[in-house]
Parts: structure tokens; C-alpha cells; sequence
């Protein structure tokens, strides 16, 4: 019965050696990732980040204040209707502003996950301010391509304006030369 314990309690102390090692395993990645993972309740405190944060997204104040309050307040309705999409089961995205750094942007991913202590919400958070700073110029460009097409058009309405008016003119005193309404033209 001694010996029988033993064996047992060997193959319980492998299963959890196994078991640690691949809790260490899956925190490495998690820590390695590009991006910031977060595990988030569906209030939006944050139990649990792994990865590279943005560098406008410091991890410690997350832990304290939560991820709704650690964003820009404009963009608090947008995350707040993420969060809801990804706790009702449909994965969402959102583009938020830190409220440290308001010239940065952050893509967030959000996803539920079930856990035993209840819902959770896995959400990923990368760097998108390269991104929004392009979308801005192609913005920007397309206004300005619009201005210009407004402008060319007003340009040629005013100058197809300014040639018909002569233009009617002279097909007017042509007509009157042609029917001879002020009689015989003189050779020259």
C-alpha cells in the first residue's frame, strides 16, 4: 500500500511538472506576441496581459483603472459597444485614442472566451497609428482631388458661358447675312 501510494503520488507530481511546464510554455508565447493581450471582465478590468504593449498603452495603470477608463472619452461609447458585441459571442474590432496619447491610435480585437468564474473577454491591442495616419492622407487627398474637380468644373461652366455668348452672336449676324434680311451683301 506504501509502495502503491508512492507510484501514485509520482504520476501526480509528473502530471503537474507536465502540467507547469506547459503553463510556462503558453505564458512564453502569450509574452513573445507582437502585440498586447489582455483578458479583460466584462466590466472591462483587467485580470491578465501577455505580449508587447503599444507604446502609447502602459500595461500597470490597466490593472488599476481598466481599459474603458485608460481610453480617450469620445472613443469610450465606441469600446463600450465592442465590448457588448464581443460578450454577446460576435467577435468585434475598434479603433480607439489612448487618453495618454491622443495623437496614437490602437486597434483593438475583441473576443469572448468562457472561463469557469464566468465570461471573459480576450481582447488584442496593436499599435495603429502608421495605419490612421495613412487613412488621414488618402483622406486628405481625396478632399483636395474634389476641390479640384469642383474648381475645373466651375472653370469650364464660366468659360463655356463667356465662348457662347460671342459665339451666338456671330452665328446670329451670320444667319441675318445668309437670309439677306438687310439686303444684298457687297462682294468684298
Amino acid at each position: 500500500s506504501a509502495l502503491a501510494a508512492r507510484l501514485s503520488w509520482r504520476a501526480v507530481e509528473r502530471r503537474r511538472a507536465m502540467a507547469e511546464s506547459e503553463v510556462r510554455r503558453v505564458q512564453a508565447l502569450l509574452a513573445s506576441h507582437a502585440g498586447l493581450t489582455l483578458v479583460l471582465t466584462p466590466a472591462g478590468q483587467v485580470l491578465a496581459a501577455y505580449g508587447a504593449p503599444p507604446a502609447a498603452l502602459p500595461v500597470d495603470p490597466l490593472f488599476g483603472e481598466g481599459l474603458i477608463a485608460a481610453t480617450h472619452p469620445p472613443d469610450r461609447p465606441a469600446l463600450m459597444a465592442a465590448l457588448s458585441k464581443a460578450l454577446s459571442g460576435a467577435d468585434s474590432t475598434v479603433r480607439i485614442a489612448p487618453r495618454t496619447a491622443l495623437d496614437r491610435r490602437l486597434q483593438l480585437y475583441l473576443r469572448r472566451m468562457e472561463d469557469p468564474s464566468g465570461p471573459r473577454l480576450i481582447v488584442q491591442a496593436y499599435d495603429a497609428t502608421a495605419q490612421y495616419a495613412h487613412e488621414l492622407g488618402l483622406e486628405a487627398a481625396r478632399q483636395e482631388a474634389e476641390t479640384r474637380e469642383a474648381g475645373k468644373t466651375r472653370f469650364l461652366a464660366n468659360m463655356s458661358h463667356e465662348l457662347r455668348t460671342p459665339l451666338n452672336a456671330v452665328v446670329g449676324f451670320a444667319d441675318m447675312m445668309r437670309q439677306k434680311i438687310f439686303g444684298p451683301l457687297p462682294d468684298r
